[in-house]
């Protein structure tokens, strides 16, 4: 794991770049999800992202969605599965997801909408984030 503030690290591999002019998108293979990340074409080159190459896709919990129904959404990144811990407090709570292949996402919810979805542990859900959200990072 890279050290920094944000808790959301899924190691995995980029199996595609999609290069335009200013930006690009970059699709990392995590454990058979794919997670996408809206990265400046001159920071993909820099990083040496291409297909192959491991890479972390790493973004806050504040970043993550958390949606109980199969919902329509604009976000790229539906990350599907297992509610493995909720932490409430008195405002907010912190709600662990386990994916496929035992990674792990973490969003920050309102203590209304824990209650409101029912979000308890093992119920199955998506975590939603936005490709614009997500940082990517490579080892040196």
């Amino acid at each position: 794991m890279h050290r920094t503030s944000a808790r959301n690290q899924l190691r995995g591999t980029v199996t595609s770049v999609r290069q335009g002019v200013a930006n690009s998108l970059v699709t990392i293979d995590v454990d058979g999800t794919e997670v996408k990340a809206d990265v400046m074409t001159e920071d993909v080159d820099e990083l040496g992202l291409a297909p192959g190459v491991p890479a972390t896709a790493i973004f806050r919990p504040t970043s993550v969605m958390i949606v109980t129904d199969d919902v329509a959404v604009s976000a790229r990144n539906r990350l599907r599965g297992t509610i493995r811990v909720v932490e409430k407090g008195s405002v907010n709570g912190l709600v662990r997801v386990a994916l496929p292949g035992g990674q792990q996402v973490e969003s920050q919810v309102t203590l209304g909408s824990i209650n409101r979805l029912h979000l308890v542990e093992g119920k199955a859900v998506t975590a939603v984030v936005k490709a614009t959200d997500v940082v990517v990072a490579v080892d040196d």
